[in-house]
């Protein structure tokens, strides 16, 4: 079974919605998974409720039998918010964040079906949820899936080691609690020429990036990746966001402060792959 329950299209131009509903990924997604496409004006979103009949989800009918009307805030727990690729989707996902919006899919149009599936996250927290998306998408698309690491070339041996592991515990999870695997690489560097490295390739790359961040400081994280959504990008972004939510503002001011330890933490893997 799924974990994605719908995908909102969050343009609320008709043209930008219609390019997006033929881009080849969203298409590929949509079709495997026989997951519904919401319109941006929709104001409540008919998901699965426990017991609910796959049926009545896919074809999005609320009335039908096993299908229950959820509140739009556990609604976008389930469902994957669609933005168009290019400049201004950084702060659309910014936006999509704050309004409670986890799981996101930046796309452009115009890119080809990938072939590549590259993983990031920034922190241990965020790595399961993100590994539960990863493995629905891998059911449903034809593409290699690699979990990456950015290490800094400066990083000190102990370092390099515990993240080393930590990749390690990555793919182990995904095998024992998906059923999957994937491969692991290491990337010397930093995040921006990362990004940078894969918005020139030629062919089309999903990137998934698992934050551990709140909302309020999740478009500051996301420049770090800004050529992934460049105009000239042929990458498709999936985000998965994790960490204090806009309706718990008193406990914000310890997610930075993680996100930091475990940037540091995560740019120390020894150059190897697996």
């Amino acid at each position: 079974p799924t974990p994605i329950a719908s995908f909102r299209l969050l343009s609320t131009d008709a043209a930008s919605a219609a390019a997006l509903r033929r881009s080849p990924l969203l298409r590929q997604l949509v079709q495997s998974m026989q997951a519904p496409v919401l319109e941006a004006q929709d104001s409540t979103e008919r998901e699965s409720a426990p017991g609910a009949s796959a049926a009545g989800t896919a074809a999005g009918a609320g009335a039908a039998a096993g299908t229950a009307a959820v509140p739009m805030r556990d609604a976008a727990q389930a469902g994957v918010g669609v933005i168009a690729g290019g400049l201004g989707s950084i702060a659309g996902i910014a936006a999509a964040a704050a309004q409670g919006r986890r799981w996101l899919l930046c796309v452009s149009p115009q890119a080809g079906l990938p072939r590549r599936l590259l993983i990031h996250c920034n922190s241990e927290a965020a790595r399961s949820e993100t590994l539960r998306l990863v493995a629905s998408v891998m059911r449903h698309l034809h593409a290699e899936a690699t979990f990456v690491s950015v290490q800094s070339p400066a990083a000190p041996r102990t370092e390099a080691t515990s993240a080393f592991r930590r990749l390690l515990d990555a793919r182990a999870e995904l095998q024992q609690t998906h059923g999957l695997d994937i491969r692991t690489e290491v990337h010397i560097g930093d995040s921006a020429g990362w990004a940078a490295q894969l918005a020139l390739s030629p062919e089309p790359v999903l990137v998934v990036l698992g934050l551990e961040a709140a909302p309020s400081e999740l478009e500051r994280l996301l420049s770090e990746f800004r050529p992934l959504f460049s105009d000239t990008s042929n990458c498709a972004v999936l985000l998965s966001c994790t960490g204090t939510s806009a309706a718990a503002p008193d406990s914000r001011t310890s997610a930075p402060a993680s996100v930091f330890e475990e940037r540091t933490a995560h740019a120390s893997l020894p150059q190897a792959t697996a």
